[in-house]
């Protein structure tokens, strides 16, 4: 729900709601807090690893297709 919010990154409203939920079932509102630190670590690691993955892979391509063109060029 959290995408369909104008904020950036959603940033605050998704904090917010965790601490009304967990406020609403009798939880503390320091959990719901720690929870939000939980998620928004885990959404940027996998942020990070698809980012190294990704520029991994262009990277290896890249040198592919460089090493191509050198074996293709005439002498």
């Amino acid at each position: 729900l959290a995408f369909l919010v104008p904020v950036p990154v959603g940033l605050g409203s998704v904090e917010a709601a965790l601490v009304a939920v967990f406020q609403a079932l009798g939880f503390d509102a320091s959990q719901a807090i720690s929870l939000a630190i939980l998620v928004r670590i885990r959404d940027t690691a996998v942020g990070g690893l698809g980012l190294w993955l990704g520029s991994r892979a262009a990277w290896q391509w890249w040198q592919s297709q460089s090493q191509m063109q050198a074996n293709h060029e005439p002498a």
